[in-house]
């Protein structure tokens, strides 16, 4: 990864510190990206503070980042694998799981 890259992406994940968690998710994508661009600077800042500001809620936090747009797949791959990943499986809605891809 380019050094340019890496430090913006750094410098956007320490903006998105600055941002309450309660803030609403498009002024947050105004200011953070919302991963349109394709690029880590772009992209992760954001999906962090979503998957920050709603740790407690699989669903939401996905709902969030399909409102805002963007790079919808990406944004919720990276969104839902932290938030599954702070509450396992359980944390996932039964429906959800029921309803997706079959695994190999």
């Amino acid at each position: 990864m380019d050094l340019f890259l890496t430090r913006s992406t750094r410098r956007r994940i320490e903006l998105a510190l600055t941002f309450p968690l309660d803030e609403w998710e498009f002024n947050v994508a105004n200011e953070l990206g919302d991963g349109s661009n394709i690029t880590s600077a772009d992209t992760v800042p954001f999906c962090l503070w979503v998957a920050a500001a709603n740790l407690d809620n699989y669903s939401e936090a996905l709902w969030t980042a399909i409102r805002v747009h963007g790079d919808i797949d990406t944004n919720c791959a990276i969104i839902g694998g932290i938030v599954a990943l702070s509450h396992g499986e359980s944390g996932i809605p039964p429906a959800w799981r029921r309803n997706r891809e079959r695994l190999k």
